[in-house]
């Protein structure tokens, strides 16, 4: 049971200062995170997305969640990687 544990919370475990900026970026100015990461048409969408105050919200969301996806096709791609030189 503990080594199941272990197993589920390997990636909060493995959480760097990087990625908690980048979410704390993509909470602030969720623009600027798209931008980081290369998406410019996507990250002008977000700006006039977040120019309204209620906009703001949505947009900070839109940001995490393309984050975090991002990261998971990364770990999966790496995953998906060992395995085949394995």
């Amino acid at each position: 049971m503990k080594n199941y544990l272990s197993n589920k919370f390997y990636y909060l475990r493995h959480i760097t200062k990087l990625d908690k900026i980048m979410t704390l970026l993509a909470i602030f100015f969720p623009c600027v995170s798209f931008l980081l990461r290369g998406k410019i048409f996507t990250a002008v969408i977000c700006l006039i997305l977040q120019i309204t105050l209620i906009g703001w919200i949505p947009a900070a969301i839109w940001a995490v969640v393309s984050l975090q996806n991002s990261r998971a096709d990364r770990r999966n791609t790496r995953l998906i990687k060992a395995i085949r030189n394995k």
